[in-house]
């Protein structure tokens, strides 16, 4: 038995967190240190090419069509948390 399989030789479940958008990096250290530390086996960054910048009535995920985040409010960028990440020790 591998140590992520269950007592049934069947794999255990693995669940991962996603990072909330408005915290500051020691803040984020912090998120996924503990994380980590109540044994989480990720935590998940979403990432975006494109944000619309004007309103639009397409967007497929809310009832009215309305994307959910205005483009003028703050959000991680997912490849300085990955570095910033890289730099925390385990």
């Amino acid at each position: 038995m591998t140590e992520r399989e269950g007592l049934d030789g069947v794999g255990e479940m693995e669940i991962g967190l996603s990072i909330p958008q408005l915290l500051d990096g020691d803040s984020l250290k912090r998120f996924v240190q503990r994380a980590e530390a109540l044994g989480f086996e990720s935590v998940l960054a979403g990432d975006h090419i494109v944000l619309p910048t004007a309103g639009t009535d397409q967007y497929p995920y809310t009832a009215d069509g309305s994307f959910a985040r205005p483009a003028e409010d703050p959000f991680l960028e997912t490849m300085p948390c990955w570095d910033m990440w890289q730099l925390v020790p385990t």
